[in-house]
């Protein structure tokens, strides 16, 4: 269904690759304003300013109200900004009803925020959809069952860290899939992919009510059902947050959920996103050799991409901080990885399209 004079709200760093992948995949879904909260440094900029890379021709606004009235849907994408109040955000879908706006929402709702809005939605003849975690089946796990292994290609893609750009590759490669009448389904961490028809990872995922053991069981149920319901050629999975810890002070939650998303399949391929600064044989050859025995799947393929750690801003506030180099200088600095002794390795940078290309052509000619 065609999705025209589309708003979409927040706009950040965290939602570019949602954008670059609608403008270049998404032929049905017409972007007529972007808008970011004050305060990001976004407002008469090109949208590829978020993130440091190209232009994507499209200018950030800071007026929601402005945007609501020329347009005719809303998109409220997740969003990891962490100022930004949700009441702020309540508001604005509030307005975006009484104006009688057609909703999608993907940003995380109380049952009663959710109640709330479908009966306002009811009262003004406007429509509220919501993404949210749950599952579509009914299942649970009495006993211990052989795990599921699909019969088709499964990729899995994740980020060294919890930045990086494996989501990004992941809904480029579904949309070079589909171009080449290759039926994919996929499985994000985030509940945007949900605005293509994509799926989520399950909330039971994220339970203190339930053992480590029983999810991994759970998730291949529920993927299991996917497969069947979809009937794809192949499956694309994102492992959620990251897969090492960063340090000692800093540990990226161990990278223990994108374990127990990964202890669910056996993958044929393995995409990793890994930060500039890492970027050197030796580290590459430990890394890989780090998630051979951790994930039982050796590295595939290496996306270098153009996140930096600033340490001195990450100690001194006490949370990760990063910068953004241009893209263009990983380009060019990506030419020397042409001499590396680890040649099983595909190195690409995917901000360009002939990289997201090396890396579709890499998939058909391993799997």
């Amino acid at each position: 269904m065609s999705i025209k004079n589309v708003t979409i709200y927040p706009y950040s760093n965290y939602t570019v690759s949602d954008i670059d992948f609608i403008l270049n995949f998404i032929s049905d879904i017409n972007i007529k304003h972007l808008v970011s909260p004050t305060g990001l440094g976004l407002n008469n900029k090109d949208a590829g300013f978020a993130d440091n890379r190209k232009d994507l021709n499209i200018i950030v606004e800071n007026d929601f109200e402005n945007a609501l009235n020329d347009c005719d849907t809303v998109f409220f994408m997740d969003h990891k900004i962490e100022y930004l109040l949700k009441e702020s955000i309540i508001s604005k879908i509030k307005l975006s009803i009484e104006k009688r706006k057609n909703i999608y929402c993907a940003i995380e709702l109380s049952e009663q925020e959710l109640t709330q809005f479908n009966d306002m939605s009811s009262q003004y003849n406007s429509n509220f959809y919501y993404f949210d975690r749950k599952p579509k089946i009914d299942f649970e796990v009495s006993h211990r069952m052989r795990l599921f292994q699909p019969k088709i290609p499964v990729i899995f893609f994740g980020d060294l860290f919890n930045q990086g750009y494996s989501y990004e590759v992941m809904l480029k490669l579904a949309g070079l899939l589909k171009d080449n009448n290759t039926k994919a389904s996929v499985i994000s961490e985030g509940k945007n992919s949900c605005f293509y028809g994509f799926h989520c990872l399950p909330d039971f995922l994220y339970s203190n009510n339930i053992s480590e053991e029983d999810k991994i069981y759970n998730l291949n149920y529920y993927i299991r059902s996917i497969i069947d319901d979809e009937k794809p050629e192949i499956l694309l999975l994102q492992l959620p947050s990251g897969l090492i810890k960063f340090n000692d002070v800093f540990t990226n939650h161990f990278g223990i959920m994108a374990y127990i998303v990964a202890q669910s399949l056996q993958p044929d391929y393995f995409f990793l996103s890994a930060p500039y600064q890492t970027a050197n044989e030796e580290y590459y050859e430990v890394i890989s050799n780090n998630i051979k025995y951790k994930y039982n799947s050796a590295v595939s393929c290496i996306n270098v991409s153009n996140i930096l750690f600033d340490l001195h801003d990450t100690y001194k506030v006490g949370t990760v901080k990063i910068t953004r180099i241009s893209m263009q200088h990983v380009e060019n600095e990506i030419q020397q990885y042409t001499n590396f002794k680890m040649s099983f390795i595909n190195i690409q940078n995917v901000s360009k399209q002939n990289g997201n290309m090396n890396i579709l052509n890499d998939v058909f000619k391993n799997l």
